[in-house]
């Protein structure tokens, strides 16, 4: 990690895991929040 060029791997390695945690999180929470307000059945 003492060069940039490795640093700037790690960076974008990072980010692109925490961009997929962020899209798994709305997969999960939206349809949660929907039923709840009852805006889709629980079958979907």
């Amino acid at each position: 990690m003492t060069e940039p060029k490795n640093l700037e791997r790690a960076v974008s390695i990072l980010a692109f895991i925490g961009v997929r945690f962020l899209q798994l999180k709305e997969a999960i929470t939206i349809p949660y929040y929907l039923r709840k307000k009852g805006l889709i059945d629980a079958a979907t």
